[in-house]
C-alpha cells in the first residue's frame, strides 16, 4: 500500500530519524556540494544533444571537482563512483563491455576495502554506502551469477545509507528499485516500491533529486494502471529538466505498454548471461 496521506509519511520517515540516531557521520560542505553537483548533471545530461556531449560535461566536471583534503580517500571513490556510473550511460554498445565491466568490480572492491576499514569507527559516509550500492547494481546486472552473489548486500547498503539519512532521495529510489525487481520471495513487491519513491519525494532537496524521484513515482503509478498519477508525476520530472531526451524516451515506451523498469532491465544485459568474472 502505497503512503498517500502526509501523516504517514511523517510517521515512517520519524522512525527512520529514531533509527538513525546514532550515525552522525558526514562529509565536509564543500564535498557535499560537489555530489550534489553531480546529481544535478545527472538530471541535466539527459538533455544532451549526443553522447559526446554528455561524456565531455562530465569529465569536465569531475575533473574541476576539488575534494578537500579532509576527506580526500573517501570522496575520491565517491566522485570515481559518480564518473564511472554517468559515464556508463552514454558510452556505444560497441565499447568494451567486458572492461567496463572489470572497471566497476575493481571500483566495488575498493569502496568496500574503505567501508571494511572505517565502518566500526562511523567515518563512512551516507553517500559511500548509497554509491557503493549503486557500483555494485551496476556490476551485478552483468550476469546471473553476479545478480544472485550480490543482490542482498546492495540492500544492504542502501539500508545502511538510510540509517544515516532515512529521506536520502537517490537511497530511497534505489531500494524502490530493488524491492521493483526482487522477487517476492526475497521481499520483493511492487507496493514497497511506490511506499519507497514516495519517501524520495519528500525528501529531495535539488533539481536533481526531484526531477529523479518524480520520473521513478511515475513509473510505479504506470507499472499500477494510473494513467492519471503517471503524467502528472512525468510533468513534474519535465519541469526540471524541459529538454530531456529521458522523458521524451519513457513517453515513448509508456505508449508502447513498456515500462522505464522494463527498459532499465533489458539495457544492463542481465538476461544475456554473461561470464562473471567475481
Amino acid at each position: 500500500m502505497v503512503l498517500h496521506s502526509f501523516l504517514p509519511r511523517i510517521f515512517f520517515a520519524s522512525l527512520f530519524s529514531f533509527l538513525s540516531i546514532f550515525r552522525v557521520f558526514s562529509l565536509s560542505p564543500k564535498t557535499e556540494k560537489i555530489i550534489d553537483g553531480f546529481l544535478i548533471l545527472h538530471a541535466e545530461l539527459t538533455a544532451s544533444k549526443s553522447n559526446e556531449e554528455a561524456r565531455t560535461k562530465i569529465e569536465k566536471y569531475a575533473l574541476e571537482a576539488e575534494i578537500p583534503e579532509e576527506d580526500a580517500e573517501q570522496g575520491t571513490l565517491i566522485l570515481n563512483s559518480l564518473r564511472l556510473m554517468e559515464a556508463e550511460s552514454y558510452l556505444l554498445e560497441s565499447d568494451d563491455k567486458k572492461a567496463r565491466n572489470r572497471a566497476f568490480g575493481e571500483q566495488m572492491r575498493l569502496n568496500e576495502n574503505f567501508i571494511s576499514a572505517h565502518e566500526k569507527d562511523g567515518s563512512v559516509s551516507k553517500w559511500l554506502y548509497l554509491f557503493t550500492g549503486d557500483v555494485t547494481s551496476y556490476y551485478m546486472t552483468r550476469s546471473v551469477a553476479s545478480t544472485l552473489r550480490h543482490g542482498m548486500r546492495v540492500k544492504k547498503l542502501y539500508e545502511l545509507a538510510l540509517s544515516v539519512d532515512p529521506l536520502l532521495t537517490n537511497a530511497n529510489i534505489n531500494i524502490g528499485n530493488w524491492f521493483f525487481y526482487a522477487p517476492r520471495v526475497f521481499g520483493g513487491g511492487l507496493s514497497k516500491a511506490g511506499d519507497c519513491y514516495e519517501i524520495a519525494q519528500l525528501g529531495a532537496r535539488t533539481k536533481g533529486e526531484r526531477y529523479m524521484s518524480a520520473l521513478f513515482l511515475s513509473q510505479f503509478y504506470f507499472c499500477s494502471k494510473k494513467s492519471a498519477e503517471c503524467e502528472k508525476y512525468l510533468k513534474e520530472a519535465e519541469k526540471e529538466v524541459p529538454e530531456s531526451a529521458e522523458i521524451a524516451r519513457v513517453r515513448r515506451l509508456n505508449a508502447a505498454g513498456i515500462s522505464l523498469f522494463q527498459y532499465n532491465r533489458t539495457k544492463s544485459g542481465v538476461d544475456e548471461h554473461q561470464e562473471d568474472e567475481d
